[in-house]
Formats: structure tokens, sequence, C-alpha cells
């Protein structure tokens, strides 16, 4: 949720800063990268066992559909390709950077002292 909103913002001020192309270039990497891990994960829980086995060719076949949908926008330059990486790795920044974070926050709690 947080990657998709700043994401967002961020493609709203990538567009204003530089031109509609590259700012359209960033949302697609955006959800590119977002569908790319949404199929990483379903993918995880059906290979558990916690969804259905019976989903694994489909949702392989759907990662290689996206890989390839990805690398065919890259290749052929449907949007400025830097745009697009850097949509594309925008929610890892996201996941890292909530991660740390929760770490910080984590670390910063007073300790319980126990009296013996």
């Amino acid at each position: 949720m947080a990657a998709g909103v700043t994401g967002v913002v961020g493609a709203v001020a990538v567009t204003a800063r530089w031109d509609t192309a590259t700012g359209l270039g960033f949302a697609a990497g955006l959800g590119w990268g977002v569908a790319n891990f949404w199929a990483l994960a379903l993918l995880l829980r059906a290979a558990t066992g916690t969804v259905s086995r019976g989903r694994v060719p489909g949702l392989i076949g759907l990662k290689l559909a996206l890989y390839g949908l990805g690398g065919a926008a890259l290749l052929l330059r449907w949007f400025p390709p830097p745009a697009l990486i850097a949509g594309f790795t925008w929610l890892l920044v996201v996941l890292v950077l909530r991660a740390a974070g929760a770490m910080w926050l984590a670390g910063s709690q007073p300790k319980a002292h126990h009296e013996q």
C-alpha cells in the first residue's frame, strides 16, 4: 500500500519535473514491479502449500509473461528506460526503508528491567 501511494505521488512529481512520458514510465515500472512481487508472493504460497498447488504452472506463466512484457517495454523503448527501472525498483526501496524503520523503532523501545 505504501509503495503504491508514494509511487503515484512520485510519478506525479516525475511528470512535473521532467515530462509526461517519463512520469508514465515511472508509473508503468511501478505497476510492473508490484505485479511481479504479487505474482511471486502467490507463487511462493502455492509452492509451500498454503494455496492450491494446481496454481503453480499458471503463476509461473504469469511471472514469465510479466518479465517478457517488462523486457519488451525496455527494449522497444515504450517509455524512457531509466523511468521504467526507477519505477520497478520503487517497491524495493519502500520495503527496505520500512524494514529499516521497524528495526530502528524496535531498537529504540525502552528495555524492561527485571528485578532480581
